[in-house]
Parts: C-alpha cells; sequence; structure tokens
C-alpha cells in the first residue's frame, strides 16, 4: 500500500516539474530549481533527488541531441567533423563520471551531500545573478 502512496506522490511531483519546465521556460534549469524541492519539500533523499533530476536531464539532451545530429549528418561536412570531434571527446567523460558520481555520492553522509548542494545552488544563484546584472 505504501508503493502506491509512493509512487501518486512521484506521478503528481513529476507532472507538476513538466508543467512548470514547459510552460514557464525554466527548460533545463528544471532540475537545479525541482532538487531543492524534492530535498526539502519532499523528505527525499539528496542522492534520489540528483538522480531524478540527471534522469530528466539525460532525456531532455538524448532527445534534443537526435534531432540535431540528424540535422549536422544531412548538412555534412565542417560541422559534422566538428561536432563529431565534440562526441568523441565528451561521450568517454560522460561514461567514466557516471561511474565515479555514484560511488562518491554513496559514501557521503546525506547531510553534508545536502549542504554541497546548498553552496553549489548559491553560486549558480549568484553566476545567473551576475550574468542578468552586468
Amino acid at each position: 500500500m505504501r508503493f502506491f502512496h509512493d509512487a501518486g506522490i512521484l506521478v503528481y511531483v513529476s507532472s507538476l516539474h513538466g508543467y512548470c519546465c514547459n510552460s514557464n521556460g525554466f527548460g533545463d534549469r528544471g532540475a537545479t530549481f525541482f532538487s531543492p524541492l524534492f530535498i526539502l519539500g519532499l523528505g527525499l533523499s539528496p542522492q534520489v533527488a540528483i538522480g531524478t533530476g540527471i534522469f530528466v536531464i539525460a532525456l531532455t539532451a538524448l532527445t534534443a541531441s537526435t534531432g540535431h545530429f540528424i540535422r549536422f549528418i544531412n548538412e555534412g561536412g565542417p560541422v559534422l567533423s566538428k561536432v563529431m570531434s565534440i562526441v568523441v571527446f565528451s561521450v568517454p567523460g560522460v561514461i567514466v563520471g557516471a561511474q565515479i558520481g555514484p560511488y562518491f555520492a554513496g559514501r557521503i553522509p546525506a547531510r553534508t551531500l545536502t549542504r554541497i548542494l546548498g553552496v553549489l545552488f548559491i553560486g549558480i544563484a549568484a553566476l545567473t545573478l551576475g550574468e542578468v546584472l552586468l
């Protein structure tokens, strides 16, 4: 019975997340916006909140990059070679990071990870504010 209650909450929050990202212009910053909501509002562990955000971003990036890649293949030439050089160097970094990230996330206490995320989000907010004001 508990599973259906938790699943219902996750469906509700996911629907709210999709609505906010698509209608209010949050875009990929939805994970940055909703991770604190997942942690503080729903009481999810930082590991689950970060994993959820990364999953949403991965789906968005996969969908968008597929469309762009098809366009680059049709154009060919120097654009395609530049894109392929970026892909060749990015994919191994993503694979290595995906293996190392859970290793460290599982070893860092939830309270420490929450504080690290807080500092990271404050830094992102300061950079965003700096871009807007300057």
